[in-house]
């Protein structure tokens, strides 16, 4: 345990406040509201260069007229002439884009997320449950994780938080962290006084791909109040590159963390609003 601690030391030093993503956190708090979602879309589309077709697609045979589809069954849901929300076309699209943009940030091609940013706004604003969209859903329903591989699906690219709006029939989006960061888990949690958290993670035994997001849900949306992330000069062992093992405990919100040696130690969540925080035990 004494050749463990200040490995956990080190881990509970990267956690910190830190606020979304700058340009989610916009389309979080005061997404558009278009009267006519098609059109909105296709300027985005005009905004972002034209630039509709996918050339690196997961299906290999993805053009201009996947986008449109995608387009038109989200403004066709809003106008009232689809009866329940397209979400196999909305989800196949962004799978393509999050694809897509991940094949190009690796290759070195130029991105631009106007129009994919846009469309995730919209997507999720027309959305009248977090579960349509995503497939790690929070035990309460009301919130859950978009998680989007690289191009390689190894490795994250990006992730984002989808929440329920208070009363229903409607969901805001947001990045959870920055590019390379994948949350593909979700938690609901709830403390003594009654308040509601999501704890958004990825719990893989990598030094470099660990990482935690916890967010407290208020009568505003979701707030972000602390973070960790793991990388390789925190959570390694005494030799460069040894093996350890980390297993996440729900009911006392604890890891325990072990060697080959048998050295172990724990890492516990404590919940108290905005100064909710890791320890070690």
């Amino acid at each position: 345990m004494k050749r463990l601690l200040p490995i956990l030391l080190a881990l509970m030093g990267l956690a910190a406040c830190r606020p979304s993503a700058p340009d989610m956190k916009e389309l979080a708090d005061a997404p558009a509201c278009p009267s006519d979602p098609a059109a909105y879309l296709d300027s985005m589309l005009r905004l972002d260069g034209g630039r509709q077709t996918h050339y690196w697609s997961i299906d290999e045979a993805i053009d201009d007229s996947l986008v449109q589809t995608g387009i038109r069954a989200l403004a066709a849901y809003a106008e009232g002439r689809l009866s329940a929300y397209p979400a196999k076309e909305v989800r196949r699209l962004i799978r393509e884009m999050g694809f897509e943009q991940g094949y190009l940030e690796a290759h070195g091609g130029e991105t631009s997320r106007l129009f994919y940013r846009a469309y995730l706004e919209q997507a999720a604003r027309l959305c009248p449950s977090p579960a349509l969209l995503a497939d790690s859903v929070a035990e309460d329903g009301r919130a859950a994780v978009i998680y989007v591989p690289d191009w390689s699906g190894i490795y994250p690219l990006q992730s984002f938080l989808l929440t329920l709006v208070d009363g229903g029939g409607s969901c805001r989006i947001r990045q959870i962290g920055d590019d390379d960061t994948g949350t593909p888990e979700i938690h609901a949690l709830r403390d003594d006084e009654g308040c509601t958290y999501y704890l958004c993670s990825n719990n893989v035994n990598s030094p470099l791909l660990f990482t935690q997001h916890l967010y407290l849900r208020t009568e505003s949306g979701v707030t972000e109040v602390c973070t960790l992330a793991g990388i390789d000069d925190a959570l390694r062992w005494d030799k460069e590159g040894a093996p350890y093992h980390v297993t996440f405990h729900p009911a006392t919100l604890t890891w325990t963390c072990n060697t080959p040696d048998g050295d172990s130690g724990t890492l516990r969540l404590i919940l108290d609003g905005a100064d909710s925080r890791f320890a070690t035990e």
